[in-house]
């Protein structure tokens, strides 16, 4: 320890080089000295051990990087990112176990080591803690069995003032280009807005015209803001460009807040003069959320942050999967035309549409598809409470372990001919763990079955081989977020012979 001291004193260029080389040194050979060694992953270099990951995040192409480690190493394997290092799991029987085996993995709230300023309280981004389980508690009766029925006939209303919409257009020009993301995105908009907040968010009605109406700022905080700061960590915000400097992100979130501000302040002031409910359905999330807070059980900020949550988690996740239900549709005019023999008969806005829809077992088998080869949710991340043994390979306490949602949905050894859009799969029930849409355990998505009934309300009320040209200019393209399965645009053609 004095030669050591002399040195530092004597020699303090040499010194210095000297602890710069053994901390790289120590960082390159403890990733061989892990007690995780056993599991494969690339070799990565000390001084910028999350290069590889950065560099596919900045392209948007993040779940490229990990399909191309899961055809190197395999169902598990190790990769460090931004945030530390982290086990990828591609395994159906280990990721059940995972997302419902609470005495081992417990979900780290987002917010706990990447603050996103806008849904840090969204019960989605939550810890499994006591917070998780007040919000889940209050907020489950306003999806119970009236808000289902209430769904449908809004979905349905919807919908139909969308066809109308288009049929305008079309008795007016030859043929139409429409974005059918931003269509369907306006569409879903407008329907968790009624269902789940008592209002119209305009979407469909002002379609033509973003500058009118609330929703575009919605849209720009849900799909341009919300999913890369959630697949990013805030040292990273500024080179995105998605920090608050981003003049287009910060009028937005202006916008955004004074709609909740004033949706908050008149639904509270009805609270207040103790105004009656009039329908089952009027105690919805935003009537729940404000009694809470009116009763000191939430706050303004857990307030707004589940507002926030569930505009993001309520519209934009179901609108992309309608578009790719739209894309595979177009690119399979056998499959839509099955579809169509199947709810001809079915009056949609007279027939009883909760009583219909389990009966439409091949409309079920489209949507499960399009969520199987396009999961919206890619992955899910936990995190190990006690040390454990995953695929036979020792994982300490304190692990994130990643379920890779994408990987499992798209493998051979789960669905045969993976990357073909095969609605009959469905015909036989899947192995267990191997379809996860929404999740598994506790932590499931709460509004599944909302989410469910929509979008196969809208599903068949869209008639695409006769409207929608079999051009699609732009499928799945460079507009796909780092979660990989966002869609920022499907351009379609639509001609003047009509919708019927």
């Amino acid at each position: 320890m004095q030669n050591l001291r002399e040195l530092v004193v004597t020699k303090p260029k040499i010194a210095a080089v000297s602890a710069i080389i053994a901390y790289f040194c120590y960082k390159f050979f403890r990733q061989f000295l892990s007690p995780m060694r056993t599991i494969p992953g690339p070799i990565y270099s000390p001084l910028f051990p999350s290069f590889q990951a950065v560099a596919y995040l900045r392209k948007r192409k993040f779940f490229e990087y990990l399909d191309k480690l899961l055809n190197k190493y395999g169902k598990i394997f190790r990769f460090i990112g931004v945030a530390g290092e982290s086990v990828v799991v591609t395994d159906a029987r280990e990721a059940k176990r995972i997302l419902t085996d609470t005495t081992e993995f417990t979900k780290m709230g987002l917010a706990t080591f990447r603050p996103l300023q806008l849904l840090d309280y969204a019960l989605f981004v939550l810890p499994s803690d006591d917070l998780w389980k007040r919000h889940r508690k209050l907020l489950q009766p306003a999806f119970g069995p009236t808000h289902l029925r209430h769904t449908a006939e809004v979905s349905r209303d919807t919908v139909l003032e969308l066809e109308a919409k288009i049929s305008s257009k079309l008795s007016k020009e030859k043929q139409v280009r429409l974005n059918m993301h931003s269509v369907l995105s306006c569409t879903t908009l407008d329907i968790i807005g009624k269902v789940a907040f008592g209002h119209s968010m305009r979407a469909v009605e002002t379609l033509d015209d973003r500058s009118t109406g609330s929703w575009e700022d919605l849209d720009t905080i849900t799909t341009k803001l919300l999913p890369f700061r959630m697949s990013a960590p805030t040292i990273l915000w500024k080179l995105l460009g998605i920090d608050n400097s981003n003049p287009e992100f910060s009028k937005a979130k202006q916008n955004v807040d004074k709609l909740l501000e004033d949706l908050s302040s008149e639904r509270l002031e009805k609270i207040r003069n103790k105004e009656l409910i009039q329908e089952k359905w009027d105690m919805d999330v935003l009537h729940r959320l404000l009694i809470s807070q009116n009763n000191g059980m939430m706050t303004k900020e857990e307030v707004f942050g589940e507002l926030v949550g569930f505009f993001f988690a309520g519209h934009e996740t179901t609108a992309n999967t309608l578009t790719f239900v739209v894309l595979e549709l177009c690119k399979n005019p056998g499959i839509e035309k099955r579809l169509f023999e199947e709810v001809k008969s079915i009056d949609f806005a007279k027939d009883n549409l909760l009583e219909i829809l389990p009966s439409l077992k091949f409309l079920d088998n489209i949507f499960k598809e399009a969520q199987r080869l396009h999961p919206v949710v890619p992955s899910l991340l936990r995190i190990t409470t006690q040390d454990t043994t995953i695929m036979g390979h020792f994982v300490p306490r304190n692990t994130r372990v990643v379920v890779n949602i994408r990987g499992i949905h798209q493998s051979s050894e789960y669905y045969s001919n993976p990357m073909e859009y095969n609605p009959d799969r469905w015909d036989t029930p899947p192995v267990v763990g191997s379809f996860l849409p929404f999740g598994d355990g506790q932590r499931n998505c709460i509004g599944q079955k909302m989410a469910v009934i929509e979008a196969k309300v809208i599903s068949p009320n869209l008639d695409y081989s006769d409207w929608i040209d079999s051009k699609i200019y732009f499928p799945i393209g460079s507009k796909s977020s780092s979660r990989s399965n966002l869609v920022h645009y499907l351009w379609t053609e639509i001609r003047n012979d009509g919708i019927h």
